[in-house]
């Protein structure tokens, strides 16, 4: 007989040793979403703590407070470590492979915890040894260790592309790329300080004094030189001379002169040691002096240093007062009028000036390496004069050179700016005169907004002489072959183009003026001429075309002069209006 169908009881252990698992399973999404979460979280809290901290280390450097940059360097250590733990948990690595967005927070957070811990502390020892080659010879491995760390992070961050990722995420990035490449310059010149100081063989220099009141692109023309040892700590001033007396002029160019360059700006740069700089091109102006010096004496030098009265200012605010045999006493204050104003009035005989400026020179010397003064002190002078490229450097080392490639040492616009594009603005006297003394320059950058789809900037700068009239030595004032009223400045005034982008019209006042084109360092280069009156000004506008609708401002590189510069913002073009 049939029986009844039969009932299945289930204890309710048997149900839960069903249905936990399956609710585990079911909530393990949920609870790895969960968890992701607060991981997140945490990493944005340290990437904003580090954010904060990053931006306190440059006025520190600045300020040559060594130990309150040591001791940020420790909390970067401390919360890019923590911010690393978190972006290598499991779940953020197994969202990270569906999320381009979490993968790049990834790369980024990973990259910033190598730099924290690799390459910042050997940069800050290297600012605390100064310029002691013995300290800066033990830190040289940790350097290259750092420069290492530092490349290996920009190529990791190279290949992150901003496809598919999150604006929050994506502008970051950019700005983080930006910044790297701007540290990895730094790192690969700190990484050759030590060799440069004679660390590892003696080294030899020619140190060229750039005079800002005859502008050349580069700063100014050359005029007392120097001869520097460096050997192992020990840094000796071997002679001293003078650009155009004792370099002086040569029949024919000392090396090949580019085609550029000559078409700019002529064969003189390589022939005549007074216009070897009269293009934007350091490296290329110092391999000439090294060329011209060997010429003369038979010695061949290392590389080639410059730097100027303005930066000579700024290491007597380390120093103090120093006093100059004849009589004067430079101090921070009066060391720029003195030496491109008050001693052409003073000694009109170019021999007297000549013998002043190297009195002067050697005596600055002699006091940075006697008595320099509070080390943070020494540090913001150094730290402000290469900020201002007021310093340059160039060695005969192609290894060397390669690692102050793209720093401000190299006195040089990058050969490739694509990513971040760059315009300069160099000027040159064209009078052969020193009124660049009194010229105060401002400069910006013009967004052309009335041509659709042009891609335009202008270049936009304004030359206000405050020359006197009458009552300066004639030294002082321009050829009156030249320019017909000698208090009147002729300034030679180029613009260089960012990377693949063209220059178009220029004006001076308004009034178009012919240019001359070439190009420097592959760059396209536009040169003109404008005369500036005494107590009078020029505005100059010379046009930019980018090779695609859209393209960033380029931001502004210039000349160093006596004069600071008035960098004004990025500005809308006037349109005329609409008929």
């Amino acid at each position: 007989m049939p029986g009844r169908p039969r009932t299945t009881h289930r204890r309710p252990g048997s149900l839960r040793r069903r249905l936990i698992p399956a609710l585990v399973l079911a909530l393990v999404p949920v609870a790895a979403t969960g968890w992701l979460g607060l991981r997140v979280r945490d990493v944005r809290d340290e990437l904003t703590a580090v954010a904060a901290l990053a931006r306190r280390l440059p006025p520190q450097l600045q300020s040559g407070d060594i130990a309150a940059a040591r001791h940020t360097a420790d909390a970067l250590r401390a919360r890019t470590r923590a911010a690393a733990d978190a972006v290598r948990d499991p779940a953020w690595h197994a969202a990270a492979v569906t999320s381009r967005s979490l993968a790049a927070v990834r790369e980024t957070t990973l990259g910033l915890e190598t730099l924290a811990r690799d390459a910042v502390p050997p940069l800050l020892e290297t600012l605390g040894a100064g310029l002691d080659p013995d300290a800066l010879a033990r830190a040289a491995p940790r350097l290259a260790a750092a420069d290492r760390a530092v490349q290996g992070v920009v190529h990791r961050l190279e290949r992150v592309t901003p496809d598919g990722l999150a604006p929050p995420v994506a502008r970051p990035l950019a700005d983080l790329k930006a910044k790297l490449r701007l540290l990895a310059t730094a790192t690969r010149a700190a990484a050759g300080l030590p060799g440069l100081l004679g660390a590892d063989r003696p080294r030899t220099y020619l140190v060229l004094f750039q005079n800002p009141a005859e502008m050349r692109a580069t700063g100014g023309m050359p005029g007392a030189y120097a001869i520097l040892g460096a050997d192992r700590g020990q840094i000796r001033l071997l002679g001293q001379g003078t650009a155009t007396g004792g370099l002086g002029a040569f029949p024919a160019p000392v090396l090949p002169v580019d085609d550029g360059v000559r078409q700019l700006y002529g064969e003189d740069t390589a022939s005549h040691a007074a216009n070897i700089n009269l293009a934007p091109d350091f490296p290329g102006a110092a391999a000439v002096a090294r060329e011209m010096y060997r010429r003369r004496t038979g010695t061949t030098v290392d590389g080639v240093l410059a730097t100027d009265p303005v930066a000579l200012a700024y290491l007597l605010a380390a120093t103090g007062p120093v006093a100059v045999p004849g009589g004067a006493t430079l101090t921070a204050d009066n060391a720029v009028q003195l030496l491109l104003s008050d001693v052409y009035q003073r000694m009109p005989d170019q021999s007297r000036q000549d013998a002043f400026f190297a009195g002067a020179a050697r005596a600055v010397f002699e006091a940075v390496l006697a008595h320099p003064g509070p080390p943070e002190r020494l540090l913001r002078a150094l730290a402000l004069a290469v900020h201002e490229k007021r310093m340059l450097a160039w060695s005969a080392d192609p290894a060397e050179q390669r690692r102050i490639a793209g720093t401000p040492l190299e006195g040089a616009l990058p050969a490739d700016d694509a990513g971040a594009p760059t315009a300069g603005v160099f000027l040159d006297e064209g009078g052969a005169s020193k009124l660049g003394y009194y010229l105060s320059p401002s400069a910006g950058i013009v967004k052309d907004d009335c041509t659709s789809g042009s891609g335009g900037y202008s270049v936009r700068l304004t030359l206000a002489s405050s020359a006197p009239a009458s009552g300066l030595p004639s030294g002082v004032l321009s050829w009156p072959a030249v320019v017909p009223d000698p208090y009147t400045l002729r300034t030679l005034v180029s613009v260089a183009a960012p990377t693949g982008w063209t220059v178009g019209e220029a004006t001076v006042d308004g009034a178009r003026v012919p240019i001359v084109d070439g190009a420097v360092r592959g760059r396209m280069v536009a040169l003109l001429t404008a005369d500036i009156p005494p107590g009078g000004q020029r505005t100059v506008t010379v046009r930019l075309a980018a090779p695609r609708a859209g393209a960033p401002a380029p931001a502004l590189v210039t000349t160093p002069l006596a004069r600071p510069w008035t960098i004004n913002p990025v500005s809308a073009g006037k349109c005329p209006p609409p008929r």
